[in-house]
């Protein structure tokens, strides 16, 4: 378990302190790799696909990423790299919505503080 630890990412390089580091460090090892990869390919697809026209489209791609996950655990020739491919992919696209969310939040904030600033200057409440 990584609790009570504390990673320090810094481009490709992990600063790791606490104890137990020999016991863990498979573990962080691996959960760093899939860090990097999830951020890997949210850039791919952000290159090639651009970012998400909106909430919507980005909710239909997700579900497409999941059935495609679901479909390849329920395999009976499942392959292991293909299930960590399917869930890197589903988990950049769940990384893509949440900026996306995070976007609508801040204009929405925006669209707010413009509709008070204009009915203070107009007298309203």
């Amino acid at each position: 378990m990584l609790i009570g630890q504390r990673i320090v990412l810094k481009g490709n390089k992990v600063n790791i302190s606490g104890n137990n580091y020999r016991r863990l460090k498979i573990e962080r090892m691996f959960t760093v790799n899939f860090l990097f990869a999830i951020r890997q390919e949210r850039d791919r697809s952000d290159k090639i696909h651009g970012n998400f026209a909106s909430i919507h489209e980005a909710i239909a791609v997700i579900r497409e990423e999941y059935l495609e996950l679901e479909t390849e655990c329920f395999r009976r020739d499942f392959s292991p790299n293909r299930i960590e491919e399917e869930a890197i992919q589903l988990a950049a696209m769940c990384w893509k919505i949440i900026s996306l969310a995070e976007h609508y939040d801040l204009a929405s904030r925006i669209v707010q503080k413009e509709r008070d600033t204009e009915n203070e200057t107009s007298g309203k409440k």
